[in-house]
């Protein structure tokens, strides 16, 4: 069933409202009234869509993985520097879905890794051949949290540098 033009724009106007109030506030720390108040709509009718804001935004990281992970489903194998060009022009070609990638909790980021996860294990294994899975699992988790933190310095500093020269960094750096 298709979604009434009245219900994508409840959904857009929440959508944009969440993401600048992120901008000033953790998600922990967002409430239903403020976002009623950006969006410019009532509590009742946020209640209709969504439980809480964590729901919220819950929805728009999926959305967002959903999209920036589409032209990488069904290929074979996708290298490194091709999965980081793909998703960090997708980051700077969304400016406010970015600004996620900053927020305190975000899953994001993480859920790209989960994407290419197996990739990344092999990697570690065939680098580190000396090392137990639990020591691995160290490194991998290294590896994960360095290049999150890289592209949230990237997104902070307004990503000023192309997206195919931070995808040549990421890929130089795992």
């Amino acid at each position: 069933m298709r979604e009434s033009r009245k219900t994508r724009y409840t959904r857009l106007a929440l959508r944009q409202a969440l993401i600048e109030t992120l901008r000033n506030k953790p998600i922990t720390a967002v409430t239903v009234a403020e976002l009623c108040r950006g969006a410019d709509l009532s509590r009742g009718t946020f209640y209709l869509h969504y439980a809480s804001p964590a729901e919220l935004l819950e929805e728009v990281e999926d959305e967002l993985f959903d999209r920036f992970t589409a032209p990488l489903r069904g290929a074979e194998a996708v290298d490194d520097h091709t999965f980081g060009l793909v998703v960090l022009r997708e980051l700077a070609a969304d400016p406010d879905a970015a600004q996620l990638v900053l927020q305190p909790g975000s899953r994001l980021v993480e859920r790209f890794f989960a994407f290419k996860r197996s990739r990344l294990e092999r990697a570690c294994r065939e680098r580190y051949p000396d090392l137990d899975d639990r020591q691995l699992d160290y490194v991998r988790a290294f590896f994960e949290q360095g290049v999150v933190h890289l592209i949230a310095a990237w997104v902070g500093r307004g990503m000023a540098e192309p997206p195919a020269q931070m995808a040549a960094l990421l890929a130089r750096l795992t």
